[in-house]
């Protein structure tokens, strides 16, 4: 029997960190804001799926969330309906964040909407120009450390001549200085 009971201890203190676990994921959110998932066609971009209700938290295991999101946080088990009710400070805190969340969204959204078009089509050309300019920059880089290269090669060749007419020289005055 006491076997029984320590079970359902562990069962309930394992039950109340699935329920902290995905507190901490809707709190990193609320916080940081909702990261975005690239579209299929890698043009449109949407929210990761974060619950919008209650039930939806409870039902809600990162099944339904990007591959990165589950390697990031693992899966987490559904969440009973008794067991939330269990704790009903976390099943406030769960409504907070959630209405949070799609408050933070709404206006990203808003924001990102409308008058931004035609500021970020004028930052990508900006962008483009600097990238033309550090393009024209690399190909004078390359041809500056190409003439370094025939002045370090030149400099050898004239190196290696002082050197042979040096050992020429200083053998020449060993055979004069020998008896």
């Amino acid at each position: 029997m006491p076997k029984l009971v320590k079970n359902a201890v562990t069962l309930k203190e394992a039950a109340e960190r699935n329920i902290l676990a995905k507190l901490a994921l809707l709190n990193e959110w609320a916080v940081e804001g909702v990261p975005l998932i690239q579209g299929l066609e890698g043009t449109d971009s949407k929210y990761e799926y974060f619950p919008t209700s209650l039930r939806q938290f409870k039902a809600w295991t990162l099944v339904e969330n990007s591959e990165a999101i589950r390697f990031k946080f693992g899966l987490f088990n559904r969440t009973g309906n008794d067991t939330l009710a269990n704790y009903p400070v976390h099943a406030d805190r769960a409504r907070e964040l959630i209405k949070a969340i799609k408050l933070a969204c709404q206006e990203r959204l808003m924001a990102t909407e409308g008058d931004d078009l035609p500021k970020l089509k004028k930052e990508i050309d900006l962008l483009r120009r600097i990238i033309d300019i550090r393009s024209l920059e690399v190909c004078s880089a390359h041809e500056e450390i190409s003439s370094l290269r025939k002045e370090v090669d030149r400099l050898l060749r004239a190196l290696n001549n002082e050197r042979s007419e040096f050992k020429r020289l200083l053998g020449v005055a060993t055979c004069q200085v020998k008896p």
